[in-house]
């Protein structure tokens, strides 16, 4: 799927960094043009609330059908950065353990939003390592939850698939083990969700986002078990809405667009993941193949079905996103980026790779609308970088 860019010197632009955000999709438009023709505030009691509150409810509902979790409860947030920030709190309640999490054990690959965004003190938070491919051991979890106390008492946090590398955690093996040892697991899936099936064992809390698959931005979704989890002092306070895990006038168009692009995401989602993983495929292949020297980060574990993240030895990132957008080519630097600012990437440094490396870090994120012709001209756009810059 082509785009118009305002920067391009070549007309339309091959948008290929659907793990920033994506490009909304048809279905989630019309659904919120539909809204639009409609007023009222879900906790109004007259018609009109009593109305948006079943659009409300049924988009709530949509969402966790989509996912395969409806026994979960599902709040509204304005995104995951929200959301995180609710959940990886002291105080959250262990409903199995009865008692409330004092303790943090996190990834180091895990995003910003989760390793700066948390509400713990330094000296109870824990953060695990992780091998040369970025994936964390569940061996090392298992010495942390050694004793029921100390487990109830734990809140793991582990991202599903990296939004720099793509690669995929264990999930269901981290799920499983937290559940036998009774402690509580917060799992970002918002690179996951609408790109590969649920996993097998569901973590206690999920995190989901709408605009990075297709939905609007500024909403996205804090998944949990009630049985297992309370959420007992909210981020946001006032109004008692989302069952009073977060106060605030619901975004009602927002949650309307989410669940339909999260429907049209997960409809036929094997056959989906199966042609990102060609396009990845198809692309890593014909890389290696222009670019010898080209390095593929988290090439030989398990990833995300549409991302690719390498770096070309002596081409540093800024200057080669420079000369791509020129060429009409939108990919990212493997780097994290805040307030378009680049910076050198802790996810590359946390899996030991050397720093001349992760200035050169480059990201591929496919999506719904990428295509074969969009990874000919990707590559075409790489390779003249060849030539001197």
């Amino acid at each position: 799927m082509n785009f118009s860019s305002p920067d391009s010197r070549s007309g339309s632009a091959v948008y290929a960094d659907y793990n920033a955000t994506s490009p909304l999709r048809p279905q989630a438009r019309d659904a919120m043009l539909d809204a639009l023709e409609h007023v009222g505030n879900a906790s109004s009691i007259h018609s009109f609330g009593r109305a948006a509150r079943q659009r409300l409810e049924a988009a709530r509902a949509d969402c966790l059908s989509a996912l395969g979790m409806p026994d979960h409860r599902l709040a509204f947030m304005s995104g995951a950065t929200e959301a995180l920030s609710t959940c990886l709190r002291p105080g959250v309640q262990n409903l199995s353990a009865k008692s409330s999490v004092s303790r943090l054990v996190i990834g180091p690959t895990e995003h910003v939003a989760a390793l700066d965004g948390h509400g713990f003190a330094a000296d109870v938070v824990h953060r695990l390592s992780v091998d040369a491919q970025g994936r964390v051991d569940p061996a090392e979890v298992a010495t942390l939850l050694t004793t029921e106390e100390d487990a109830g008492q734990t809140l793991v946090c582990v991202q599903g698939a990296n939004n720099e590398s793509g690669v995929l955690q264990p999930v269901a093996e981290l799920a499983t083990l937290c559940r036998e040892r009774g402690a509580l697991m917060v799992c970002d899936l918002v690179q996951w969700a609408g790109r590969l099936p649920m996993p097998d064992v569901l973590p206690d809390i999920a995190i989901v986002s709408s605009h990075k698959l297709g939905g609007p931005s500024g909403i996205g979704a804090l998944i949990f078990d009630p049985m297992r989890v309370h959420i007992a002092h909210p981020l946001l306070r006032g109004g008692g809405q989302e069952r009073g895990v977060r106060g605030g006038t619901e975004n009602l168009l927002g949650a309307i667009g989410f669940a339909a692009a999260l429907r049209e995401a997960t409809t036929d989602l094997p056959a989906e993941a199966e042609r990102l993983r060609a396009l990845q495929d198809s692309f890593e292949a014909q890389l290696k193949a222009d670019i010898g020297d080209v390095v593929i980060f988290g090439e030989d574990v398990e990833r995300v079905p549409n991302t690719s993240s390498f770096a070309i030895p002596g081409k540093e990132a800024a200057l080669v996103l420079m000369q791509l957008d020129l060429a009409g080519v939108a990919i990212s630097s493997g780097s994290a980026c805040s307030s378009g600012k680049v910076t050198e990437s802790q996810v590359l440094q946390a899996m030991g790779v050397e720093p001349e490396r992760t200035r050169c870090a480059l990201r591929v994120s496919f999506g719904f609308g990428s295509t074969d012709a969009d990874v000919g001209r990707i590559l075409s756009a790489l390779k003249t970088l060849k030539k001197p810059v």
